[in-house]
């Protein structure tokens, strides 16, 4: 039974939790300081070490509590980051970015590990100790560089799969690298075996994620289809979240980062056509559950331990930019990265990462480290991560400077410009149709499975989605949607959709269907650019105001 003194510290927390994202974290937007560094200076301000201090013992429930549930919450976070990127990718785009992934990722971490150690040596540590600090400091914060490139839209753009190619070998090297740790923690004697050790956790780590594709294509789709047909989103839901949190406990029992199983079972779903709509149902729920991590990353900075030492700490934080930065660039230019985006790139992925935490705390608990080390250690890590939004920002105006013959922002050309259809009736197939003919990208979608699936066997671009939830319209034009095509056979949904968008994106070219004459005035009251009156030659009609109004 749930006590008062358990359930106290969590509900207080809990409290202080959506405080921190309904309104701390907005005022900070106001101030233009980006969500994720307001987390982190939230965490700072309202954790065990912040303004807790200032307050009375008997009000000291207020704060923060970094406890148990505060870490696995902050860990559902990075799951769900995970998860959200495999969506937006494909195993086709994965396969065209092995070579960035095993070639620059691979010597990133090798090189940069290496200067790093060689670094710790030069101060006395211990060589055991010091390659672990170089790999550990080695490896950059995924929720961190994610979460900033999807507020700046630049997840699906060259920069952003140049970094998160890195970064995903960077997660894949998380087994050998535990293994490394509980092999020098047990001593000499033991490191006969280690080689041994790392191939077969290796290849046995290769089974299990090759399974689990397997297994996700034969099971997953069909279940999916299954669930889905009900159109209760509750349910679709509630049965990705057991798929994630199945691919996580599997990849998890695996040796291997829960978080890596939630990226797989992304790009599992990547490939289904309910992609869009499983985007829009959780994208809410990451962006709580990734501020939570945030919030940790501000907790665990003492900022009186801190001031203890300001100038060592500051020293560190900004050698451990320069080394990684300095390693990073000649590397990216070696595996034909472009001399501008090799230069963003070095700074964006400069910070430590979240696995060092696990990692120092597991070289204190193994002797390898002192505690008076390790806490100097975590220190900089948190810095660096607090720093990472600042240097994010920053990062342009360094490739500008140092690159000043390529115009700035050359590399982050967007995706691909679609028409979105939304309706896939007798009106809206043969819009489609007629766009898919004239070789026009386009994106069809529809709350009827049926609708989508016989679609999608003309060839078609369909997904399955609601239009009622306007979610579905922002993901569309930060994917690259120009406008759109509305020709759903209700004209009550046609009136309320047609506010709604031009309410949200009022310049977004909208082309209505009217379903009579009477009802084309009040639709261009209502903000369509263009109607037309259904009669013959529908279809024809649209595309050509599309034509018209598209910009």
């Amino acid at each position: 039974m749930v006590t008062n003194d358990t359930l106290s510290p969590f509900l207080s927390s809990a409290a202080m939790v959506f405080m921190v994202a309904g309104v701390v974290v907005p005022v900070f937007q106001k101030l233009r300081i980006p969500p994720t560094l307001g987390y982190v200076l939230a965490g700072i301000l309202l954790g065990p070490f912040g303004l807790i201090r200032l307050v009375p013992e008997d009000l000291s429930g207020v704060a923060l509590h970094q406890g148990n549930i505060m870490s696995l919450l902050a860990e559902l976070g990075i799951m769900a980051l995970l998860f959200m990127i495999g969506l937006e990718l494909s195993l086709d785009r994965l396969r065209d970015m092995r070579r960035m992934v095993l070639g620059l990722g691979n010597s990133q971490i090798l090189v940069t590990g290496a200067v790093i150690g060689g670094v710790a040596i030069l101060f006395g540590h211990a060589a055991p100790t010091a390659v672990l600090l170089g790999v550990c400091l080695a490896l950059s914060s995924t929720a961190m560089v994610m979460q900033t490139m999807g507020e700046n839209n630049l997840t699906a753009r060259p920069l952003g799969v140049m970094c998160f190619s890195v970064l995903l070998m960077q997660d894949l090297a998380v087994v050998p690298l535990l293994i490394l740790v509980g092999a020098l923690t047990l001593g000499p004697a033991d490191h006969g075996d280690l080689g041994r050790l790392i191939v077969e956790s290796l290849l046995g780590a290769g089974l299990v994620l090759v399974g689990m594709m397997v297994l996700g294509r034969w099971l997953l789709r069909p279940l999916m289809q299954s669930v889905s047909a009900a159109r209760n989103s509750e349910w679709l839901m509630a049965f990705v979240l057991l798929s994630v949190s199945a691919a996580a406990l599997i990849t998890h029992k695996a040796g291997l980062s829960p978080a890596l199983g939630a990226f797989l079972a992304g790009l599992v779903v990547a490939e289904t056509a309910y992609r869009h709509e499983v985007h829009v149902i959780l994208e809410p729920l990451k962006g709580l559950l990734l501020g939570i991590f945030f919030l940790s990353v501000g907790m665990a900075i003492d900022v009186r331990a801190v001031l203890d030492h300001p100038l060592w700490l500051m020293a560190s934080v900004v050698g451990l930019f320069l080394i990684k930065a300095m390693v990073f660039y000649p590397l990216a230019r070696l595996w034909g990265i472009a001399r501008g985006m090799a230069v963003e790139g070095a700074l964006i992925l400069a910070q430590a990462g979240e696995f060092a935490f696990v990692l120092l705390g597991m070289m204190m608990a193994g002797g390898l480290l002192s505690a008076a080390d390790g806490q100097f250690f975590l220190l900089v890590v948190a810095l660096s991560m607090m720093t990472s939004p600042l240097v994010f920002h920053l990062a342009p105006r360094v490739r500008a400077f140092l690159d000043p013959e390529t115009p700035e922002g050359t590399d982050h050309h967007p995706s691909t410009p679609f028409v979105l259809v939304v309706g896939l009736g007798r009106v809206g197939r043969c819009i489609a149709q007629a766009l898919k003919d004239n070789h026009r990208p386009h994106l069809a979608m529809d709350r009827r499975m049926s609708a989508v699936h016989h679609a999608q066997k003309e060839g078609i671009s369909a997904f399955y989605g609601d239009i009622r939830n306007i979610q579905h319209i922002h993901h569309a034009v930060a994917s690259g949607a120009f406008a759109v095509i509305l020709a759903v056979d209700s004209l009550p949904l046609t009136r309320d959709v047609v506010g709604t968008i031009h309410r949200h994106h009022p310049t977004l070219p909208l082309i209505v269907r009217a379903h009579n004459k009477e009802s084309i005035d009040d639709l261009y009251a209502l903000g369509a650019s263009v109607v037309v009156a259904e009669d013959v030659g529908l279809a024809e009609k649209l595309l050509t105001g599309l034509d018209h109004s598209a910009i």
